[in-house]
């Protein structure tokens, strides 16, 4: 048997956060790289999970509708139980064309 003391969270970087206009929502592209000592868990933008792999560096690109407030939350587990989590605020400006 082994065992392991994890005491670090997974560390969150965010590459790119992309607005579009699509079938008249507002759908961000968030694009980034999560990091940790051990396996990464979970991960999830707005409560949707993002599909990954058992890696200790995991990089993702996620399309998610943005609902009212713009903003864009993040959760990281890793594989001991240690979490990452916050959101990004966004601001979208009007467009004139459809």
């Amino acid at each position: 048997m082994r065992c392991t003391l994890d005491l670090r969270p997974p560390i969150l970087y965010l590459d790119d956060i992309e607005v579009q206009r699509k079938k008249g929502r507002n759908v961000a592209i968030v694009k980034g790289t999560v990091v940790d000592d051990h396996d990464i868990k979970s991960l999830s933008i707005n409560n949707t999970v993002v599909p990954h792999g058992d890696e200790k560096e995991v990089h993702f690109q996620q399309e998610i509708i943005l609902e009212e407030g713009n903003n864009v939350s993040f959760r990281v587990t890793d594989v001991a139980g240690n979490e990452t989590s916050g959101e990004q605020k966004l601001t979208v400006k009007a467009s004139l064309w459809p």
